[in-house]
């Protein structure tokens, strides 16, 4: 059901797609349908969770191997970027609908940050000893996630754009985290 949902909103777009649609496409009845699924939003929900649960997976993976901030500052960009270039419409499609507040998925997106972010300072803590304002943290995944939208729209020339992009932020997220280690130690 959730593959095959995949493909129809990525082609009809949340809003228009109907539990038929998805019924349809996954050539199944509706009472099998409720028997996993409330709605439709309940499919995307599903949907948008196990993208998120794949992303984390990744992010405790790279930035668990990292020995210094600055390596776990360059598995940030790295992480993200891939990962939405890998899964780039569906992403897509998941992350405008999670971006506006008024989305199902928005508190899913929120949590999902709170996760990585705590899967990065806890790497950072394990690296230093020190923890840091896990604003910080937001702040650069917040940044990304701008990027990521704007190269999913088509905005990135190359793949070249998306390596200086990753460089650029790489360079910002040690800039920012090795200040938020040092400040934390004079606390």
């Amino acid at each position: 059901i959730l593959v095959n949902s995949m493909l129809v909103f990525l082609e009809r777009g949340v809003n228009q797609v109907t539990v038929q649609d998805l019924l349809d496409a996954a050539g199944i009845s509706r009472r099998t349908f409720y028997k996993y699924f409330r709605n439709k939003v309940d499919v995307l929900e599903s949907l948008y969770k196990l993208a998120v649960d794949i992303m984390v997976v990744s992010y405790k993976a790279s930035v668990g191997n990292a020995r210094t901030v600055g390596e776990v500052a360059d598995c940030m960009p790295g992480v993200f970027f891939d990962y939405h270039h890998d899964l780039a419409p569906v992403i897509r499609m998941m992350q405008e609908e999670a971006i506006r507040t008024d989305s199902p998925l928005a508190p899913y997106r929120k949590a999902a940050m709170r996760t990585v972010a705590g899967v990065v300072n806890e790497e950072i803590r394990r690296i230093t000893g020190r923890s840091i304002d896990p604003l910080i943290i937001h702040s650069l995944l917040w940044g990304m996630e701008g990027m990521s939208i704007e190269f999913l729209r088509g905005d990135a020339d190359s793949v070249n754009d998306i390596a200086h992009a990753r460089k650029v932020v790489s360079g910002i997220a040690e800039a920012a985290l090795h200040k938020a280690v040092n400040d934390s130690s004079r606390e």
